[in-house]
């Protein structure tokens, strides 16, 4: 009888041994996850200002080009309908 306690108490050790292993491992993927999830979510937010940065920076070029032409003495009649044609089409290639 006493053999069969030795052994019961034996594979409880071993499972509860096994268990703790697990639980371990589990927080250990679960802070991996939390991580990763953190690292996706502030890259997919970073990512959602490209477009706005471009658009941006092309107007910013367009309204120094649109200076440079003004400082040489090109006309304003055709510079103007140009830069907002430019600026049209940047805005609809963003949209695609």
């Amino acid at each position: 009888m006493d053999v069969h306690v030795i052994n019961y108490k034996r594979k409880a050790e071993e499972s509860e041994s096994k268990l703790k292993d697990l639980r371990s491992l589990y927080d250990s993927v679960r802070m991996d996850r939390n991580l990763y999830s953190k690292n996706l979510l502030e890259a997919n937010v970073s990512n959602a200002f490209l477009p706005l940065k471009l658009l941006v920076s092309r107007a910013a070029r367009l309204s120094f080009v649109y200076s440079m032409h003004t400082f040489a003495g090109v006309s304003a009649t055709t510079t103007v309908p140009m830069t907002f044609q430019l600026l049209k089409i940047c805005s609809l290639t963003l949209s695609r």
